[in-house]
């Protein structure tokens, strides 16, 4: 009897146990997908929860069980790393790999994941640690899951959380926030509406978010950055504990205090440098040519090293530090100019900045460490100095600043501002160039390129190349040719740079019996072939502006003559630029002169295909052919 109810017992655990298997396997079957989450994704987030507890003032918690459908090979969802430093410890890691039927296929533990050094490729030393495991299935699709828990001891930040992301759709997804009663804290929810369900029991108050069924979101061609279109949720501290130091951080003026604090006194300098700031600026006149000459001597005798340890990434080494080992990371270097700066006695700020491809906006109602970047402000004298760059012209920030919301970190707190834009002006490329045609179709090219602002920022940034006609043969879309002459140079004190070649061009224009098919356009075509998309979503921001002025005179060889041009004469002129071509024929001479203007825009998705055609005129007006033809004798 007792081994007739053992009997039975067993065979219960194995039924329940049977159909727990076969519930998960068809939780997580990719059949059961909606079709509206596969639409435009590659991958289906089946289940992504994040519970991030608030132990006390300087301990967290962060729990998270993660579970995505990888529906092709275009999204590295496969690669999964977890980060660590001194101040945190992964206390579990596991995963899981699912088949196409939602049936397990293989299990990793903590020690199958590699513990490996976070080098990023500029920190000289860095604390930082990762966990790593690349999980590589060969059938599409299957699932991953994982699950990690990691404790943190200093709180800097407080996770965001994202319900919706590019190429991926999300079937369920939870952020819970679990925080002392006696504790705040600060939310904004961005691009989605949720009002989180709130429960407290023993003195903890728990926050819950909840999101289903959100379909992929796609890319478009000029759309805004992600953080303006995606679902997220933004979570801050009222107040800061790193380390021995403790801040509020509640609002802007507030954050930058703190920031101010951390750093204060950390602008010392040695009396030998002291003495040589004063040598060096001795003949100066006025505190710009002081300020010109400190920063030609920051940028000749120290170089950009991030080094990331303890609170680095918040807390920078002090002048002496930079003094002694000539390097630094932004915020080092920034500060050691600073220290040289008020020994002279010229106040300038730190600046906090989101330094990218594309600015993005600071919500001024909300404070949240959302920089990346340190640069340098002189007030008085409105100078910006990017003090990373050894060869970056004098108060010039260039593309990768320009134009941003910043923080300027000031004795009375944080202060919000903006960077100088550069002007379409500024950004500007000149071509002057002269063909020489012979009648085999072969051509020498000479031209002289200037360019200013940010397109000669590539120049200033190659001009050490040890390959420089490598670099220049996969730079210049033209046809095959060899060099005659190359240079490369540049202004040191003006955002400008030129590029002189002469080229030999062994079949530039295509032969076809008496006829030469010669490309009027050859040094600076637009190939920009923007896709249709008639359900445009976004708004079109184009965040940088720039002009193009082309002059090329084409020698028409001995024995023919111009037969026809396309067009002689073209004038466009749209909301998002203007484009002009004039061709002139002058004994045998064809002189050829373009003008493309292309503005910073911002405006309605409704304006796509607009701008489409725009781009499609340039286009094929900038494949224009001239046809030759033998005179006749």
């Amino acid at each position: 009897m007792k081994l007739l109810l053992k009997f039975k017992i067993l065979s219960l655990f194995a039924l329940l146990c049977l159909g727990t298997t076969r519930s998960q396997a068809q939780q997580y079957a990719a059949a059961s997908i909606p079709d509206s989450l596969k639409a435009d994704a590659n991958a289906v987030l089946r289940y992504d929860y994040m519970h991030f507890e608030i132990l006390s003032a300087k301990k967290t918690k962060t729990t998270v069980k993660y579970v995505i459908t990888l529906l092709n090979d275009k999204t590295r969802e496969n690669e999964l790393v977890f980060s660590y430093d001194q101040y945190s410890e992964i206390t579990k890691l596991a995963a899981k790999v699912y088949d196409a039927k939602g049936e397990l296929v293989k299990e990793y533990g903590i020690k199958d994941f590699k513990d490996v050094a976070a080098f990023d490729g500029v920190s000289l030393y860095n604390d930082s640690r990762l966990k790593r495991l690349e999980i590589n299935h060969r059938y599409y699709p299957y699932t991953i899951e994982y699950e990690y828990e990691k404790e943190d001891n200093g709180t800097m930040s407080y996770p965001s959380f994202t319900f919706g992301r590019f190429f991926r759709g999300h079937e369920l997804s939870m952020m819970v926030l679990s925080i002392p009663e006696e504790m705040s804290f600060r939310s904004k929810l961005k691009n989605i509406e949720l009002e989180p369900t709130v429960s407290t029991n023993r003195g903890v108050k728990k926050y819950t978010w909840l999101a289903k069924n959100i379909p992929a979101f796609k890319r478009e061609r000029y759309m805004p950055v992600g953080d303006e279109v995606l679902p997220i949720l933004i979570l801050a501290p009222d107040e800061l504990h790193v380390e021995r130091y403790k801040g509020k951080t509640n609002n802007w003026a507030a954050f930058g205090k703190f920031m101010y604090d951390l750093n204060e006194g950390r602008d010392e300098i040695s009396s030998k440098l002291s003495g040589k700031i004063k040598t060096l600026t001795a003949g100066a006149k006025t505190d710009r040519e002081k300020i010109k000459i400190l920063y030609k001597y920051l940028q000749e005798n120290n170089r950009y090293v991030s080094v990331q340890l303890g609170i680095g990434g918040w807390q920078t080494f002090d002048a002496k530090y930079v003094e002694k080992n000539k390097y630094g990371d932004c915020k080092a270097l920034s500060n050691f100019m600073k220290s040289m700066l008020k020994e002279i006695g010229i106040k300038s700020y730190t600046v906090l900045v989101d330094a990218g491809d594309k600015p993005r906006k600071i919500q001024a109602d909300f404070s949240v460490n959302a920089f990346n970047h340190a640069i340098l402000h002189v007030p008085e004298e409105d100078i910006w100095l990017e003090c990373t760059s050894k060869n970056s012209p004098f108060n010039y920030l260039g593309s990768f600043t320009e134009g941003r919301d910043v923080l300027l970190i000031t004795e009375e707190g944080g202060k919000l501002a903006k960077t100088p834009s550069l002007k379409i002006e500024e950004n500007l490329l000149q071509n002057d160039a002269v063909i020489t045609l012979l009648p085999s179709g072969a051509a020498k090219l000479e031209n002289k390129e200037t360019c200013t602002g940010e397109k000669h920022e590539r120049y200033r940034r190659e001009i050490a190349q040890s390959d420089l006609e490598g670099w220049f043969h996969e730079e210049k879309d033209l046809p095959s040719f060899t060099i005659e002459s190359l240079d490369l140079s540049y202004e040191e004190d003006e955002p400008q740079a030129a590029l002189a070649y002469t080229l030999q061009i062994p079949r530039y224009a295509s032969k076809a019996g008496k006829r030469l098919f010669v490309p009027i356009n050859c040094l600076n075509t637009f190939t920009e072939n923007l896709p249709e998309d008639k359900d445009r979503l976004y708004p079109i921001q184009i965040s940088l502006g720039s002009s193009n002025e082309d002059r090329i005179s084409l020698q028409v060889p001995e024995g023919y003559e111009v037969e026809s041009i396309p067009e002689k004469e073209i004038k466009l002129n749209t909301a998002f630029g203007s484009y002009t071509v004039n061709i002139q024929v002058e004994n045998n001479q064809v002189n050829y002169e373009r003008k493309l203007v292309l503005k910073s825009v911002d405006l309605p998705a409704a304006r796509y295909n607009e701008l489409r055609d725009f781009y499609k005129a340039i286009t094929k007006a900038d494949k224009m052919k001239l046809v030759l033809v033998k005179k006749k004798t």
